[in-house]
């Protein structure tokens, strides 16, 4: 059975979502509720109780948005650079129970895609959820994407160890060269990371789909304790910057990272070392770089000695649908995922 969670739900949604096997900070009722607020779509959190206990079993929140007499379904919807899509509760399921009540979801699920007659759906799954046969049996088209995370349990000599030793010489190099970071608590630092990104995508003739009002409004909900700003500075001037999502055992490099074309690669860097260096500081087991999906990216990340972890896209989408992507992605717009 599905039910729709209301804004009175919120404190069970979250309490689904943090004991989930594959929940985000993305996926807690705030960081949901912006993205409703700056996406120009509708929101429905949608929960799957198991039958035979009533007991929350997956979770999924939807974001429904009509444009142009197009009916499309997302979770995440664009412009919003995070995954979202399913999680799934442990209760403990031997895998024959496990994959029964994984069908039954993704069967309400589909059930409650098809009142809106949807011609586009297009699910971005978060890494951990490994299992998507019962939406490649429901005849969407898999697309498998991935990210990059790094081990930080052995501590910070031996992830050190492990870079590349031209990265170790660049990040050793920046310092030396003047170049220094520090967290700022600012809101005017988003603004510069944010300004990062036009400028540097700007050089490449895209646009970037993530608005500033977006990241504003999640500093103001998570600044504190969840999102955090790390600025590069040289000669007293902002250089780079990067935005980090802590959640649970994890650190995620974010947003940000792009150098503008006067700046040098060591500053670069430097930011994405001390970012690791936090994160270890903070008592996170992971770090997240995103970007691998990209191929003009990979060289630089792959550096870090990461692992590689897969997610999925999941599309399903009729003439008009496929029709309406096509002429999107012809933009060139730029989400960072």
């Amino acid at each position: 059975m599905i039910e729709i969670m209301g804004q009175t739900d919120a404190k069970r949604w979250n309490s689904i979502i943090d004991s989930s096997l594959n929940g985000t900070l993305y996926h807690r009722w705030e960081w949901l509720k912006v993205i409703e607020k700056n996406s120009n779509s509708k929101l429905y959190p949608l929960v799957f109780f198991d039958a035979e206990d009533n007991r929350p079993f997956g979770a999924i929140p939807i974001f429904y948005m009509k444009k142009l007499g197009m009916k499309m379904i997302f979770s995440p919807p664009p412009g919003s650079s995070v995954t979202l899509g399913p999680v799934i509760i442990n209760k403990g399921y031997k895998q024959h129970k496990f994959e029964l009540s994984y069908l039954d979801f993704q069967n309400d699920i589909e059930d409650f895609f098809r009142k809106f007659r949807a011609d586009y759906i297009n699910i971005i799954t978060s890494p951990g959820l490994q299992d998507i046969r019962p939406f490649s049996w429901a005849n969407y088209e898999v697309s498998p994407l991935y990210t990059y995370k790094i081990g930080l349990k052995q501590g910070e000599n031996s992830v050190w160890s492990n870079l590349s030793q031209s990265l170790k010489t660049n990040i050793k190099k920046a310092p030396q060269r003047g170049i220094s970071v520090i967290e700022s608590p600012d809101l005017k630092a988003v603004e510069y990371v944010h300004n990062l990104l036009v400028q540097r995508y700007a050089q490449q003739n895209r646009g970037v789909a993530m608005k500033l009002d977006y990241l504003k409004d999640l500093f103001n909900t998570f600044g504190k304790d969840n999102l955090k700003v790390y600025l590069a500075n040289y000669d007293s001037k902002v250089i780079g910057g990067q935005l980090c999502v802590i959640y649970k055992d994890t650190t995620v490099s974010w947003c940000g990272g792009n150098r503008a074309e006067s700046n040098n690669l060591e500053s670069n860097e430097l930011l994405m070392w001390h970012t690791i260096q936090k994160a270890i500081t903070n008592g996170s087991n992971w770090f997240e770089i995103e970007g691998a999906n990209t191929r003009h990216l990979c060289d630089a990340k792959s550096r870090y000695c990461p692992e590689l972890s897969i997610y999925f896209k999941l599309k399903k989408a009729n003439i008009f649908g496929n029709l309406a992507e096509k002429a999107y992605t012809s933009k060139k717009s730029f989400t960072v995922i």
